[in-house]
């Protein structure tokens, strides 16, 4: 694990249970936008791109909106797909790319070869976020040549699966580094725009949002949402199929969006849904 990660768990626990909600909050909202500009070394680029490669996942899981709102199977068009790669090369992106949403990407029967492609974002960092589920040791092995720098596996269950496991046990120290293994009970959720999605005491109210800063979200059509919490893509910037995804990152109405949420001004129904749902 990066020591930018084992920072961030440090910063998501903070005072837990002495810190005032609002108070950690806004820490979390400056150390996100620190982040952003250190892992970008820019103070206007997104710090992550999520590429919904595939719409599915194999669980539906009470706590994610897959379980509320499942999405027929659809794969990104792998042309799409690489015209965002490319235009990420030409800008000599440093932040993270990753291919889900609300997804599981391990189904993308082309995973590697997609992330392969995205290698060419040389300054990148590629990080794969899975249940873990379609997981062992020969996937990870194709996945980690294919130039995956980073995996973030979730288990979902009380168990993990046995190749899971079987692949856990024997990673070698320089691997373990690649790899963070959480389970939910150390993870902190949003509630993804659904009411009664997740309990109050479970999720990271986002007010200030630091989300539309940091990630930018390509849906599976090529459109732009905005943010990663707009899995339905309620509210669109663009298409990237048309478009130069820096264009649209540009875009006036991106930027007001952006400034809105920063000053903790939720206009939009996804915002509004996402912040303002459960008690504060």
């Amino acid at each position: 694990m990066r020591f930018i990660e084992a920072a961030e768990r440090q910063v998501r626990n903070l005072g837990r249970d002495i810190v005032p909600p609002p108070i950690k909050r806004q820490l979390w909202f400056y150390y996100m936008e620190g982040k952003r500009m250190v892992e970008t070394r820019t103070l206007d680029m997104f710090g992550q791109v999520h590429l919904e490669i595939n719409t599915d996942c194999n669980r539906a899981c009470s706590y994610c909106s897959v379980s509320v709102f499942p999405k027929a199977q659809k794969f990104m068009d792998t042309a799409v797909y690489k015209k965002v790669i490319d235009e990420l090369a030409d800008t000599n992106y440093r932040g993270r790319i990753s291919p889900n949403l609300s997804s599981e990407p391990t189904i993308h029967p082309g995973l590697p070869e997609l992330m392969a492609y995205a290698r060419k974002v040389e300054n990148a960092r590629l990080v794969l976020y899975t249940n873990g589920d379609f997981l062992n040791r020969r996937r990870f092995n194709v996945l980690k040549e294919s130039g995956v720098d980073e995996f973030i596996i979730t288990q979902h269950g009380q168990n993990a699966p046995g190749p899971l496991k079987e692949l856990m046990d024997g990673l070698t120290d320089d691997e373990r580094k690649m790899v963070t293994y959480q389970t939910l009970a150390g993870v902190h959720l949003f509630n993804r725009g659904i009411p009664g999605l997740i309990s109050p005491e479970r999720r990271t109210v986002p007010n200030p949002c630091f989300v539309a800063d940091y990630e930018l979200t390509v849906l599976a059509d090529g459109d732009v949402a905005q943010c990663g919490n707009d899995f339905r893509g309620e509210h669109v910037f663009g298409n990237v199929k048309d478009r130069l995804i820096m264009d649209i990152w540009n875009d006036s109405d991106y930027e007001a969006f952006r400034s809105e949420v920063r000053r903790g001004q939720f206009e939009h129904d996804v915002c509004q849904r996402c912040v303002f749902d459960a008690s504060q």
